[in-house]
């Protein structure tokens, strides 16, 4: 429910007052501008769309929302460590995106980009790094690449040299890539070698050289539909069902009719049978290399083919040769963000650099002398050596803006973060004291720069702030207080009895699945005395070593259980859970509900619906809420 509220929620958020906003709403000591209500009118709505009075119930509805939302900081609610922790969360979490440097960003947009239009057929030959050393694995590659320009067979080298196991089955040979489909270093590599060439890289894997054979210009992104039939049970039914569409197909019949009237997809009549846009490469070997030969064929059906579920036939329904940077920068920015790969993460360690120029980051590298002289006596960054041998006291390791970071500091961090890579104790220690600085110089933005530069970023905050508040507030005095109220509830129903009626008779009572007769026998005995808790009591006892009983206390209607549907209402097989031999009911029908209990469900949401109105009346009497009419006038004119 937690997600539902917020999504809805997250509408209703107050932001940041510009210098030059129109202040539109007060509630309490809360502004909101006439601006900050457009933005989120607009998030969920076409404002050409929106006519006077939807203006004006928006309006209340923001104004209730922000009652709540000042209700909860009243209470001190945003104060608690576990919203403060939330809260964290949310930001740690959504602020990748904008710690990027933006210049670099569009570079990289734009790299990917006119990757996406073309494919590069490319070799490799990987050498692994197994020692803290890189050299010997470079000075072995790098002895390769000089008998590859020397003129030896580069598929004859990589079949004895290279360490990527499926050199067994390609000599190297890759086939055609595409972007975002390897490491960034390699992409990059593959893109950038002439036909031909070869170049020498590192990435995670190792070193690699790439040789590139040749390249292509992508399809660009086809809009696929798909016409399916289930496998079921019979297997040749089905194939000869999908074979039959396949040569209507064939026969020229509308791709469409077919797609409507033939493919079993359970959301056919909404989706029409697409699937997506797809990028070349982007979809599974098999089916790209049957889609690459239907756009060079010209066809636009292809022939049955099998899925673990079913067959389809798929249909290329629109084609876009040429792509267009505006319409793909969502779709890349999506997947780079995904990814998190080394262009993504290149974007970011320029807005680092930035920050720690912006902030004026300085290091008393001398200070980290007695962290030296430990660590060279220890076997790992923090152990009980390093410990006995450190003589630190509040001496300043590192500063920028208005933090101080001291030798105890640092300590707590090696503490918690004792995992390094680096053999040299020095460098180990100037590597994590970069690493922690790293970190508290971005906390320090996400906390206190991020907001004040990026609007974006500080909307979106304010939306999980205002959304995580009015949660919590309302599960206190509406949620959790109509699932407990069993008075209140049952007063309410007592006065909207009428409004709670059932269309078809319901059954009301116990379903039982028992193992055999002298258990059975003990569960009806039981049922004479009309005790719900003492029916259930038993059972448990009787579980107690084996699970011999199942009792379901149920209220449902015709439809809503098989068991029930046959022992009562007559309708199909009794067919008990395995290992039950008997199975009976103890109850009744009724046409219409005996107390609060048969219609709880819509009850308790009702109930909701009312104390939550009677909340915002008692709200709407303790705070203040200012309108400014003049802008409130103004701001429906323009949208007139």
């Amino acid at each position: 429910m937690k997600k539902i509220f917020l999504a809805l929620v997250g509408l209703f958020s107050a932001f940041s007052i510009c210098a030059n906003d129109q202040i539109l709403l007060e509630v309490e000591n809360e502004q909101i501008s006439v601006e900050e209500f457009e933005y989120m009118m607009n998030k969920n709505n076409s404002i050409q769309t929106i006519e006077r009075k939807s203006v004006d119930e928006y309006l209340e509805m923001f104004e209730n929302y922000m009652l709540k939302v000042v209700e909860a900081k009243s209470l001190g609610i945003d104060t608690l460590s576990s919203i403060q922790k939330e809260l964290h969360s949310y930001y740690e979490r959504f602020s990748a995106p904008y710690l990027c440097d933006s210049v670099r960003q569009k570079a990289i947009y734009k790299e990917v980009f006119d990757h996406l239009g073309e494919k590069v057929d490319v070799s490799h030959i990987l050498i692994r790094i197994n020692t803290a050393d890189t050299t010997f694995a470079y000075t072995k590659a790098k002895d390769i690449l000089d008998l590859i320009e020397k003129g030896n067979d580069f598929n004859a080298l990589a079949d004895k040299y290279s360490e990527d196991p499926s050199v067994k089955n390609n000599h190297g040979n890759l086939g055609y890539i595409m972007a975002l489909q390897t490491v960034y270093p390699f992409e990059k590599a593959a893109y950038s070698t002439p036909i031909g060439k070869c170049s020498l890289i590192r990435t995670s894997f190792g070193y690699h050289i790439v040789k590139v054979n040749d390249r292509q210009k992508t399809f660009g992104k086809i809009l696929i539909s798909n016409i399916y039939k289930p496998f079921g049970s019979d297997e040749n039914r089905g194939k000869q069902s999908i074979d039959s569409v396949y040569q209507r197909l064939l026969n020229g019949e509308n791709a469409e009719f077919l797609i409507q009237t033939e493919s079993k997809e359970p959301r056919v009549e909404t989706s029409k049978g697409e699937l997506g846009w797809f990028h070349e490469g982007e979809i599974l070997r098999d089916l790209n290399t049957m889609l690459v030969n239907m756009v060079k064929e010209g066809k636009t059906f292809s022939e049955p083919v099998t899925s673990p579920n079913g067959w389809h036939i798929l249909i290329i329904k629109e084609r876009k040769a040429n792509l267009d940077y505006e319409d793909e920068l969502p779709y890349i920015e999506k997947r780079l963000k995904n990814m998190n790969d080394e262009r993504f993460r290149a974007g970011q360690d320029a807005y680092l650099a930035s920050i720690k120029v912006e902030y004026k980051l300085k290091f008393y590298p001398e200070n980290l002398n007695p962290f030296f002289n430990a660590s060279v006596q220890s076997s790992g960054v923090v152990d009980s050596t390093f410990e006995a041998n450190l003589k630190i006291n509040d001496a300043i390791v590192f500063t920028f803006a208005d933090r101080k970071y001291t030798q105890q500091d640092f300590l707590t961090y090696l503490r918690r973060h004792k995992v390094s890579k680096i053999s040299d104790p020095k460098a180990r220690i100037y590597s994590k004291c970069i690493e922690f600085a790293n970190k508290e110089i971005l906390n320090y933005e996400i906390e206190k720069g991020l907001r004040v530069k990026n609007r974006d970023y500080d909307m979106l905050m304010r939306e999980f702030e205002g959304a995580t508040l009015c949660y919590e507030v309302s599960r206190n005095e509406v949620w959790d207080k109509a699932n407990s109220d069993v008075e209140g509830l049952k007063k309410f129903y007592a006065k909207n009895k009428k409004n709670y009626t059932w269309s078809s008779p319901r059954f009301k009572g116990f379903l039982i699945q028992c193992k055999n007769d002298s258990v059975a026998n003990l569960i009806k005995k039981d049922l004479n005395k009309q005790s719900i808790d003492s029916v259930m009591h038993l059972v448990k006892v009787i579980n107690k070593e084996s699970r011999l009983a199942i009792v379901n206390w149920m209220t449902v209607a015709e439809g809503e259980n098989k068991l029930v549907d046959a022992l009562v209402f007559g309708k199909g097989k009794v067919e008990p859970k395995s290992g039950y031999t008997i199975v009976f009911t103890e109850g009744k029908l009724y046409k219409k509900p005996q107390d609060y209990t048969d219609v709880r469900g819509p009850l308790t949401a009702d109930y909701q619906e009312y104390l939550d109105k009677q909340w915002i009346e008692r709200l709407r009497k303790k705070y203040t809420i200012k309108v400014n009419t003049d802008v409130l006038d103004s701001f429906k004119k323009s949208h007139e």
